[in-house]
């Protein structure tokens, strides 16, 4: 039997800068805002260097007149980490749904908030086996 490090299943935050890179809107009715129109993003992942340490893609749907409801998928080091919740005025909080790699037995939730840069501020708060 080998001996090795145990996996970790302390909580990790993982911080990000969310800068876009695409964006597409879907209007089911032109000039008007309705329930169900969506959009479809890609972002750049940046840490606090401003380095590109990942990327994340989405579609978030009209789900009231001041709600969004967004699913999206963010590729990390070490595998990809899946989310959902709603976004009202780029602010939200995400339930992690699930992972791959390291991240495939993780959960937590994702906060998204406005940042004094051009992005959003993405925070992972996880729990979890994760590779060490």
């Amino acid at each position: 039997m080998t001996v090795g490090t145990p996996p970790s299943t302390e909580e990790r935050v993982l911080r990000y800068l969310s800068v876009g890179k695409g964006f597409q809107l879907f209007a089911q009715e032109d000039g008007k805002t309705t329930l169900g129109d969506h959009f479809v993003f890609h972002d750049d992942l940046q840490d606090a260097d401003g380095t590109v340490v990942g990327r994340d893609a989405g579609v978030c749907t009209l789900a009231s007149d001041r709600s969004y409801q967004l699913n999206v998928t963010m590729e990390l080091p070490g595998g990809c980490v899946t989310a959902q919740g709603f976004v009202e005025n780029e602010l939200g909080l995400l339930a992690v749904t699930g992972g791959t790699e390291i991240y495939r037995q993780v959960r937590g939730d994702v906060r998204i908030g406005k940042s004094g840069e051009e992005g959003l501020d993405v925070t992972l708060r996880i729990t979890g086996v994760l590779a060490p």
